[in-house]
């Protein structure tokens, strides 16, 4: 079936170019992989320099695996790093930082394509972040012997590699890899049953990175201002469907303070949010400055959140009730029960914190009414339920040191010293 993935390929490319006449992204996936060849010949260093390519979907799996990158940089700083991405928005990002050598767009994933990449770049090693699969590239790897890591991954049966015509493709390449570091126990299983014996579990890079930026210390002084000791509740990444709910809450619990970090900060969602909560009951986060003694603080700018989840004793974490549920860790991280609507059925962790007692899934106002009413009367199960989510955490965490010690094996192997 080799020809059938083939031919899904090229056909999506045929239609990302057809988009990139309209579409400012399409556009950018299109420009950045011109000329790729000669741009990569440029980028790498000219001397036998080792490398290690580090692959990435977009932003989000990037993080995820930074922490790796940065171990790895650290231990070995005269190894050339290379960050490749499939989608612009992680490559904009990556551009400049320190953990990598060098950021790349990753070509096409054609037959051509994937043994030029693979000949010129000449990788001591490759780690594909996540769910990151390409059947050509994994084949270039193998024919040129180079060690490939999947990490951190996650399976489920739903997924296409393990379905008919597919399966009979990608299973054998996948059982041939290197090493196979999961996030979860469901994923462990699922392979095994399929006759893997190259898979581990690592856990979750998130969750050592969300430990660490909760254990570092750190100081918001308007923030400190406007709780005032009072109880908190944060909301982080809402959509309007989440503020909807917090705006006829706060009416009940008028001496709960509420710090909003949305999803969206454009000026018609900011507007719309300030309608919904009255303008009046609004402080602004990018103010600088607090007006009086309000119930909303609007955090309207970004990269904020994960470190002011400090400042609360309840979370609500936004998206659960669209197309999916945003991080939950980041708040369970600073050992708050988290609540979060009925759409999180592709993540692990609010099926684990629900399960573990400090997650509530809630389905409409009455739901987090009540759930915040349960939480505000009785600040006793709240700290047993704060104490449950720093466990959870803290027994999900060392996944970069699991993977690091893979990825330290295969280098010593392959480098002379």
């Amino acid at each position: 079936m080799n020809w059938l993935y083939n031919l899904f390929i090229r056909t999506y490319g045929t239609g990302i170019r057809a988009a990139s006449l309209r579409n400012i992204k399409a556009r950018k996936w299109i420009e950045g992989r011109e000329n790729w060849r000669t741009k990569l010949r440029e980028l790498l260093p000219r001397s036998e320099q080792s490398k290690i390519w580090f692959h990435a979907a977009s932003l989000g799996e990037a993080e995820q695996g930074l922490p790796v990158i940065q171990a790895v940089k650290k231990a070995y700083p005269h190894h050339f790093i290379l960050l490749t991405f499939f989608s612009p928005s992680g490559y904009e990002h990556f551009a400049d930082n320190p953990a990598v050598d060098g950021v790349f767009y990753l070509p096409l994933d054609t037959p051509a394509q994937a043994a030029d990449f693979v000949s010129i770049l000449k990788p001591e090693a490759a780690v594909f972040i996540k769910y990151e699969i390409w059947l050509n590239y994994f084949k270039a790897l193998e024919k040129q012997n180079v060690p490939v890591v999947l990490a951190p991954a996650i399976f489920r049966p739903d997924q296409f590699y393990f379905k008919a015509p597919f399966r009979s493709v990608f299973l054998p390449l996948l059982k041939r890899l290197h090493c196979i570091l999961v996030q979860n126990e469901a994923s462990l299983k699922l392979l095994q049953s399929k006759g893997f014996s190259n898979v581990k579990i690592c856990g979750d890079t998130r969750v050592d990175r969300v430990l660490e930026l909760a254990r570092s210390p750190f100081e918001d002084v308007l923030t400190a201002r406007f709780v005032k000791g009072c109880t908190t509740l944060i909301a982080g990444s809402s959509w309007p469907e989440e503020e909807e709910i917090l705006a006829r809450l706060l009416p009940r619990f008028p001496e709960l303070r509420l710090i909003l970090a949305p999803h969206d900060i454009s000026p018609a969602h900011l507007k719309a949010i300030e309608q919904t909560f009255g303008a009046a009951n609004c402080e602004w986060y990018s103010s600088g400055k607090l007006t009086g003694n309000r119930q909303v603080l609007v955090v309207d700018t970004i990269g904020k959140l994960s470190r002011l989840y400090r400042y609360g004793q309840i979370a609500f974490v936004g998206g659960g009730f669209g197309k999916g549920v945003h991080s939950t860790i980041e708040a369970a991280a600073y050992g708050m029960p988290v609540l979060f609507g009925p759409k999180h059925q592709n993540f692990m962790e609010p099926k684990d914190m629900i399960g573990h007692g400090f997650g509530f899934e809630v389905h409409n106002f009455e739901d987090v009414y009540r759930t915040v009413k349960l939480l505000l009367s009785q600040p006793e199960k709240r700290f047993q339920l704060s104490q449950q989510a720093i466990a959870y955490l803290s027994s999900c965490s060392g996944a970069v040191d699991k993977i690091f010690s893979v990825l330290k094996m295969i280098i010593r192997k392959t480098t002379p010293f």
